[in-house]
């Protein structure tokens, strides 16, 4: 069970932090609640908070908790 949810999440946190970096809605709405700024930084930490959770699962238990 916690490997499906571990899966699932990671792979929701990629997809989102990939549609941050590239999809005109998402900018569309960072710039609708004035923080347009933080746009790409949240999308590349979603990307990597992602990356990091299916790497840390299958290598490091801190590099999980850690993402």
């Amino acid at each position: 069970m916690i490997f499906t949810l571990t899966i699932v999440s990671s792979l929701l946190f990629i997809i989102y932090g990939l549609l941050c970096i590239t999809s005109q809605h998402m900018i569309e709405e960072f710039e609708r609640y004035g923080v347009a700024q933080f746009r790409t930084l949240v999308g590349y930490l979603e990307l990597f908070g992602g990356l990091g959770q299916i790497i840390g699962y299958y290598i490091s238990t801190e590099l999980f908790l850690a993402a």
